[in-house]
């Protein structure tokens, strides 16, 4: 997602340390970067290094640093960088290894392990995201192979509690992951991210049997004006009946609220929190945001589209940030969404089960994992 990956090669850049930026030689730090999906990429590089070094295993193949997918590194005093490739069968890959993990030492009662059951989002719309530059594209495992990963990971670690960490998880494909997991009795819970459209009484119903206890909503806004000038492709009057067929199904749920997108008004930020406090019953917790203009996301590619009329660098940036200051042409100003979220904030905190389970939210899986909360109201 960085612009300019291969500054961290040449250093010395401004890196944050402590909250301040300090000069950093990142050129005496990083060797080589893999740039996308690492599989492929990390594997060939370690055979490069290894037969470089004489410490090859016998048969292996030898792969020279200008085939090894995704890579940058410094060749004759300039940035080299090679096409990255993808894993596109996910099926092929191994289980997931975290037996490195003192997992009975983490922050938390209960170990709770991520779980990444495709690469990519299905929906790839959304105006103000860059997450479709993190995978070359979208794809999926079986269904039957995420339910079967899962069980071999409980087995094997002891865990029983999951987060599907996928960009989203679509209906259609909940529904088949939710059905293979109650066909083989997999005695696990999970959480997802999804998108507030398509999810039926039913499909949420089979997932609360399957384990799914919580459904992280990238809802955004209550304004139909704007759900559709970011093009999340959901209908407003629709999430309230969603969000209340999850509660009822006995699923927690969680909703990404952002406010100050480019042209919003103060009657669209007021219809939001008019929303979120008439779901009252159905909001578990918040997870809320004022709106960041990205580099790689549609805002900032086609800017006049979004009313967006000047893009303003920022001073001394960070290596890793992708963030920009801007201008709009009619709406909230930057200055305005700063006030009105500050002023927000004690009517937003004041819904859900807990203001910080919008951070910890694999803590909010375990609360409502508890069995006493099945079938929570």
């Amino acid at each position: 997602m960085m612009p300019d990956p291969g500054r961290l090669l040449s250093g010395p850049l401004p890196v944050y340390q402590g909250g301040e930026l300090k000069e950093v030689d990142t050129a005496r730090i990083v060797d080589y970067l893999i740039v996308g999906e690492g599989e492929r990429g990390l594997e060939s590089l370690a055979k490069s290094l290894n037969a470089g070094s004489g410490k090859a295993e016998s048969g292996s193949a030898f792969c020279p640093l200008y085939q090894v997918p995704g890579l940058l590194h410094m060749e004759n005093g300039k940035t080299a960088r090679n096409p990255a490739e993808a894993a596109f069968d996910l099926n092929a890959l191994p289980l997931p290894d975290f037996s490195d993990f003192p997992l009975d030492q983490y922050h938390s009662p209960i170990p709770v392990l991520p779980y990444l059951a495709s690469r990519g989002c299905p929906w790839r719309r959304c105006a103000f995201c860059t997450h479709q530059k993190t995978y070359l594209n979208y794809r999926e495992e079986d269904a039957a192979n995420t339910s079967h990963r899962l069980s071999a990971l409980q087995e094997k670690y002891g865990v029983r509690h999951f987060c599907l960490v996928d960009e989203m998880v679509h209906p259609r494909r909940m529904d088949l992951i939710a059905a293979d997991l109650i066909r083989n009795d997999a005695q696990v819970y999970f959480s997802a991210y999804a998108r507030p459209s398509g999810f039926s009484d039913g499909t949420l119903e089979k997932a609360y049997r399957a384990g799914l206890r919580l459904l992280m909503w990238g809802l955004e806004s209550a304004s139909q004006r704007l759900l559709d000038l970011m093009r999340k492709g959901t209908i407003a009057q629709k999430i309230p009946a969603i969000l209340n067929s999850a509660r009822e199904a006995g699923i927690w749920n969680l909703l990404f609220l952002i406010f100050g997108f480019p042209t919003e008004t103060k009657a669209e930020w007021q219809s939001t929190l008019d929303l979120v406090e008439s779901c009252r019953e159905s909001v578990h917790a918040l997870s809320r945001s004022r709106f960041i203009l990205l580099e790689g996301s549609d805002v900032f590619v086609n800017p006049d589209r979004y009313g967006v009329r000047r893009i303003i660098d920022r001073a001394r940036r960070d290596p890793v940030s992708i963030a920009y200051d801007y201008e709009v042409t009619e709406g909230l100003t930057r200055e305005e969404v700063e006030v009105m979220f500050q002023e927000s904030l004690a009517r937003l905190t004041g819904v859900g089960c807990s203001p910080w389970f919008g951070q910890f939210r694999d803590h909010m899986l375990l609360f409502a994992s508890r069995e006493r909360n099945d079938k929570m109201r």
